[in-house]
């Protein structure tokens, strides 16, 4: 089924259809323009809603539409996530609330980040555990604010077995956005 085929049969199944779909992390412009064609106004009620990091992409999407912009979260929004997120708060003894408070907030707002670095401690049993993930966060940090990010991300990575790092890496060989066949990843 060529592009052509494919969006034609999307419009034709839609069309008299109240539908939502949503289209995650779109990079250009053109992409959207090539996209949109498929999803037909019917005047029902109808809507989708795109994700993006770029502002043009947003603003071109639909004059008549509206961008959202997120906003990074306030300390109080940062901490409280990351007590909800993390899996036994209670084991949270007083002693590790002010490394953890200190972790938080390196986090900058971010919600991904604050969810990872909640994940990563529910795994680490006491003081000491948290005070090695804290100190291995400020190792290394630049000014950049995108590397102290990358570095609380990291540590996900960093925490898997052997295993599954491999077959996390394994996934770097194929194209980003391609459907790929199972038997080429077994």
């Amino acid at each position: 089924m060529t592009e052509g085929d494919l969006e034609i049969y999307l419009s034709d199944l839609l069309k008299e259809r109240k539908y939502l779909v949503v289209v995650d992390d779109v990079w250009q412009k053109e992409a959207w323009e090539s996209l949109k064609r498929a999803f037909p106004d019917s005047k029902n009620g109808s809507r989708v809603i795109i994700t993006t990091r770029k502002e043009d992409v947003a603003e071109r999407a639909d004059n008549r539409g509206f961008a959202h912009k997120l906003r990074f979260l306030s300390q109080e929004e940062s901490w409280d996530l990351f007590r909800r997120k993390l899996l036994d708060v209670r084991a949270m003894v007083p002693k590790m609330e002010s490394p953890a408070k200190d972790m938080v907030e390196k986090c900058r707002g971010l919600p991904l980040a604050i969810v990872v670095l909640s994940r990563l401690l529910s795994h680490k049993k006491g003081l000491n555990e948290w005070q090695k993930v804290k100190d291995h966060l400020w190792k290394n940090i630049k000014e950049d604010k995108s590397i102290e990010i990358y570095n609380i991300l990291s540590l996900s990575y960093n925490d898997l077995s052997a295993a599954l790092k491999q077959c996390f890496l394994y996934f770097g060989i194929f194209p980003e956005d391609q459907v790929f066949e199972a038997d080429n990843i077994i």
